[in-house]
């Protein structure tokens, strides 16, 4: 009994610690496109929205491959995987609704000219990199202050990507590896992962406020956007999107049945001794 006890305890303690391991595995497509040629693409994980110049982005059903749909411009996708030097993306979207979608959806490739990367962590760190200090921190949460730490997409955005209540954040220690200070004075942690969450920042003077307003210097470039087409136009260009596949196999069934018919003249000549 004692030893079972023993191997159920090292059991929990090895998965516990793989926890972190496996939440770093990177997410992959159900694309026979992409399961055939893993190797050759690249992790991306970003936000685009579609951006077609006629108001749609035509889906393909492989980057070597002919269309399968269309979808309106101003949807959100999280592009994980890109292929040909980033070229394509995959996608996987619910086939009624066209939206993002993770169970019962279906798989395609977008041009990634076609896409517009969302203003997110990364963008905002590429345009403010002077500013960064490189700061190893500790910030522990205290109970007594507020329910919950919020943790927020980047500095100034106003857009809350976690709520890091008690339960969540265990009463440990967050690592904060860069500090920001915005207009207001105010100070920035930035953490990268924190038990499951990752990529955010945290407003160091300010944590237990989930209302910090949008800073107008840093408001998402998503204005510029091409408007989307309306749904009559996306209907007709996913139709024509398939249309290619059709003419093929009706060439394909015209071949054959030309083939038949020469065959069948060849055949009735050489029965009549011509």
């Amino acid at each position: 009994m004692k030893k079972c006890l023993c191997i159920a305890l090292a059991l929990l303690l090895t998965l516990a610690l793989a926890a972190p391991a496996l939440a770093d595995i990177a997410y992959e497509p159900n694309d026979d496109f992409y399961e055939k040629h893993r190797s050759d693409c690249d992790y991306e994980n970003r936000c685009y929205y579609t951006n077609g110049a006629d108001g749609y982005v035509t889906v393909y059903a492989s980057p070597t491959g002919g269309g399968k749909d269309a979808i309106a411009n101003g949807v959100a996708f999280r592009i994980y995987w890109t292929y040909d030097g980033g070229k394509w993306g995959c996608i996987e979207y619910d086939p009624e609704t066209h939206q993002a979608a993770y169970q019962d959806c279906v798989s395609g490739w977008v041009k990634m000219s076609d896409m517009v990367c969302d203003y997110d962590n990364q963008a905002f760190m590429d345009d403010h990199s002077g500013e960064f200090v490189g700061e190893e921190r500790s910030f522990q949460p205290d109970r007594t202050e507020g329910e919950a730490v919020y943790a927020y997409k980047y500095p100034g955005s106003g857009v809350v990507i976690y709520t890091l209540d008690w339960d969540t954040i265990w009463d440990n220690e967050m690592r904060i590896s860069t500090v920001f200070t915005d207009p207001a004075g105010r100070e920035w942690g930035y953490c990268g992962y924190h038990y499951g969450h990752r990529d955010f920042w945290v407003c160091l003077s300010d944590p237990y406020n989930g209302e910090l307003a949008a800073d107008e210097n840093y408001v998402d470039p998503l204005g510029n956007m091409t408007p989307a087409a309306d749904p009559d136009t996306v209907a007709k260009a996913a139709s024509a999107a398939r249309t290619p596949s059709v003419y093929l196999i009706a060439g394909i069934g015209g071949v054959v049945v030309i083939a038949a018919a020469v065959l069948a003249a060849a055949v009735k000549r050489k029965r009549s001794g011509r």
